[in-house]
């Protein structure tokens, strides 16, 4: 990629009322011959990008020049002209183009301001155009003059600049590089539903105005733009993942470790003991615990069907679970918790941590006996209930906890 536009623009002006010699020389033209062709040829061979119009060769016939300009790069709407677009004439309105030029600006919804060989008796020269003679406007594939950014939300100016163009450019999929060429038009074409041809029509026009809620009148004015730039911003709106069902758990788990009314009360009986304070008649009043406090996250966080408002699996049972054959603890876990979709790990040593998924329960035993619950929120950290510390969730960890895990409950459904 060569020289920007705004380069490419200074460069062009530079000649501003010289005649044709240059540049029918540079294209090896009699004296007689137009030249407008061999001037948009030397501007870009000139300034060094040469490659970007008819792929590097000289071309001194409008109509073959702008047959490798639909082929190649992307016809658009007069409204986002930039300066140095190569724009074609028909000025008999017979289909077969005349005349061809640079962009300059627009001068209103209806002219353009341009930059011309051989005009104005024979030289280069600024022109005013009547925009029903333009054949063809097309962007070529010069380097954007101005800084742009893809990452932030675009102002709605009703200006489409490069940012707009980037702006479009992540919200289609495609390559994000600020230049509207004809991959771009191609991409928008199929999203808005019409025939993926570069060309960016009055047919485009209509497709993508009734798609971002405009009206569609083909005109791509300034309310069009600013309906596209506003549909761009919807499009590249960074939508929060939809939460997984541990996600959910977890930020349940948090939740309720913040109310007060749930910290853990100790009580000299085990009646409640393993009750879910969520569930069981009693409400709150006789607080949690951590085989309690694990299967609650399991049944009201994560939204799974298993018994959580009566014992599930109490001291004594988890004591046996670890001394239980592989398959008397798969039916016995099954069993207590009314769920199919589950999976027992157990280890002599211990269950390494990062084998462990967000959403595992955990039994602790300390090579004696069975001794704590908690469930895993993933990272290295657990939610859990005890005595003497309360419910506490998003806690790490310690070196003598992981040692001491010998059985991890594991759901496996969806």
């Amino acid at each position: 990629m060569g020289k920007n536009n705004l380069e490419l623009y200074n460069l062009a002006k530079s000649y501003l009322g010289q005649g044709g010699r240059t540049f029918r020389n540079f294209c090896g033209l009699p004296s007689s011959a137009a030249w407008c062709a061999a001037f948009v040829s030397y501007i870009f061979s000139k300034g060094g990008d040469a490659s970007l119009f008819y792929g590097g060769k000289k071309v001194v016939y409008v109509p073959s020049a702008e047959n490798w300009l639909f082929a190649n790069c992307a016809n658009i709407p007069i409204y986002l002209a930039m300066p140095m677009d190569v724009v074609t004439f028909d000025w008999n309105l017979n289909g077969t183009p005349d005349h061809i030029g640079f962009i300059r600006g627009r001068k209103s919804d209806t002219e353009v301001l341009t930059i011309e060989g051989n005009t104005s008796g024979g030289i280069v020269a600024n022109r005013v155009r009547p925009a029903k003679y333009i054949s063809g406007c097309f962007r070529t594939q010069f380097a954007p003059s101005s800084s742009w950014s893809a990452s932030k939300p675009l102002v709605i100016d009703g200006q489409f600049g490069y940012s707009s163009i980037a702006c479009l450019q992540k919200a289609l999929g495609v390559k994000v590089d600020a230049i509207l060429g004809k991959q771009t038009v191609k991409a928008l074409q199929k999203r808005a539903g019409v025939a993926q041809d570069g060309s960016w029509g009055t047919k485009t026009s209509k497709a993508v105005q009734k798609m971002i809620g405009a009206t569609a009148d083909g005109w791509f004015g300034e309310n069009s733009v600013k309906a596209l730039q506003k549909w761009i911003n919807k499009q590249n709106e960074v939508k929060p993942k939809p939460q997984t069902r541990w996600g959910k758990a977890n930020a349940w788990a948090i939740k309720i470790a913040k109310d007060d009314r749930y910290k853990y009360v100790r009580y000299t009986d085990d009646q409640y003991t393993h009750e879910c304070c969520i569930c069981h008649p009693r409400g709150y009043a006789f607080g949690w615990n951590c085989i309690g406090f694990a299967w609650a996250i399991w049944r009201h966080g994560a939204g799974l069907p298993n018994r959580c408002n009566c014992e599930v699996i109490n001291n004594s049972q988890a004591d046996k679970l670890i001394r239980m054959k592989a398959s008397e603890a798969l039916a016995f876990v099954k069993e207590r918790t009314g769920l199919n979709d589950v999976s027992v790990f157990r280890t002599a040593k211990y269950f390494p941590v990062e084998n462990l998924k967000q959403g595992d329960i955990i039994l602790f035993f300390d090579g004696l006996e069975y001794y704590h619950t908690a469930y895993y929120m993933g990272n290295g950290k657990i939610a859990d209930a005890r005595s003497n510390r309360g419910i506490v969730a998003n806690v790490a960890l310690d070196r003598d906890m992981i040692a001491d895990i010998k059985c991890v409950i594991r759901y496996t459904g969806k």
